[in-house]
């Protein structure tokens, strides 16, 4: 008897000793942390809170801050007393965060809308600063409501801001007028193709609209040089008796013109003339429509330079179809609207009116061959 009691005190010393002078409890660990009251170390086993009810847990007197159970019915899960209430810190039915905890308490993103009291998406009204870890991207992935696609990602880099999309999807970019619906004006497809008024590009770049104008280049620029360069930076297609295409002109899909570059260095200009688009041939007198042209040797008002010409109204008396807008016109804004003069359709006219008169030259040539013969044989007779 002597003998247990004995073991008893020197236990109690000892144990008396390890917990107040060390002040620290080591449970599977003879050298528990420096920073740690407790340690409980085990590769086999876990830690096992106390285990009760709703009830139970809120029948405890006057529980200290920091105090944890876990509860075993209701919302089952860990709970922690914060000095005023209980909090659960994570529900054991549905694995989520609170949001007393800074979570949601939703494993939706409608519900957690609802938890956090918003009836719709966030609106910040603040900078949202996003930093990369070390060589990390700073990174937005904008995933499918799946939240495994990834449809859409921005993110920046040393290279700079970077905005793309993934899985084949376009980028797209949209306008609203504040009624809350979005219109699609332009769009970039997966494979690089940049489609204006079109969701649908065929090529690098196009541009489908309604306007009067689609493209209005304006250069404020100083210098003299071209504001637009087409440049065709190969010369793979380039060989004798072949050119190169760099505007092509259409009509519904057809094409009616074009501007090339042969293989000779040259700009060619050419417009529809096929005889399959023409019928009812003429002829005409080409000499008697050029008499009736007046040219002039004129001046122009912006830089008194001087050339030969015509007067629009003038030359659209005689042939109309030379000639676009109409004498005196303004537009809406009282600005005039000038007419002009496409010198290129003069050119079969002036061929024809070539030819006449070559027709003519060619009859006073035999005429006067006509009259030097006989004008020899009067000389031959006169010397008999």
């Amino acid at each position: 008897m002597k003998r247990n009691i004995l073991s008893i005190f020197v236990f109690t010393a000892i144990f008396t000793y390890t917990t107040t002078a060390q002040a620290q409890v080591g449970i599977g660990t003879n050298s528990p942390g420096a920073s740690a009251q407790l340690e409980i170390s085990s590769t086999t086993k876990g830690f096992l809170p106390p285990r009760m009810t709703s009830a139970q847990r809120t029948a405890i007197s006057s529980p200290a801050s920091g105090l944890m159970v876990y509860q075993t019915d209701g919302t089952t899960g860990l709970y922690y007393y914060n000095g005023t209430a209980w909090i659960y810190i994570i529900n054991a039915t549905s694995s989520t965060l609170p949001v007393a905890n800074g979570g949601t308490g939703a494993t939706t993103a409608a519900d957690a809308r609802a938890n956090l009291g918003l009836t719709s998406a966030p609106t910040f009204t603040s900078s949202i600063n996003l930093t990369g870890n070390g060589s990390n991207e700073a990174t937005i992935n904008l995933n499918a409501n799946n939240g495994v696609t990834r449809y859409g990602v921005m993110y920046s880099n040393s290279s700079g801001m970077n905005v793309g999309s993934d899985n084949g999807q376009p980028v797209r970019f949209m306008t609203g007028s504040g009624s809350g619906s979005l219109t699609e004006q332009m769009r970039l497809t997966y494979d690089g193709k940049l489609g204006i008024g079109t969701n649908a590009p065929s090529s690098r770049l196009g541009i489908y609209t309604s306007e009067a104008v689609a493209i209005n280049v304006e250069s404020v620029s100083t210098d003299n040089n071209g504001m637009l360069t087409l440049n065709a930076n190969t010369n793979q297609n380039f060989s004798t008796g072949t050119s190169h295409e760099y505007i092509s002109f259409r009509r519904e899909g057809t094409e009616i013109g074009k501007i090339t570059n042969s293989w000779t260095s040259a700009v060619q200009y050419h417009t529809t003339s096929d005889y399959r688009l023409k019928e009812d041939f003429k002829g005409f007198n080409g000499l008697d429509l050029i008499k009736k042209m007046k040219v002039y040797d004129y001046a122009w008002k912006a830089d008194k330079s001087r050339m030969f010409g015509f007067k629009a109204h003038e030359i659209q008396e005689v042939i109309p179809y030379l000639v676009s807008g109409k004498k005196d016109e303004v537009d809406a804004a009282g600005k005039p609207k000038h007419q002009m003069v496409d010198y290129s359709k003069l050119t079969p006219i002036l061929v024809k009116a070539v030819q006449e008169q070559q027709e003519v030259i060619n009859s006073l040539n035999a005429k006067i061959e006509l009259m030097e013969k006989q004008f020899q044989q009067l000389i031959d007779e006169q010397k008999r």
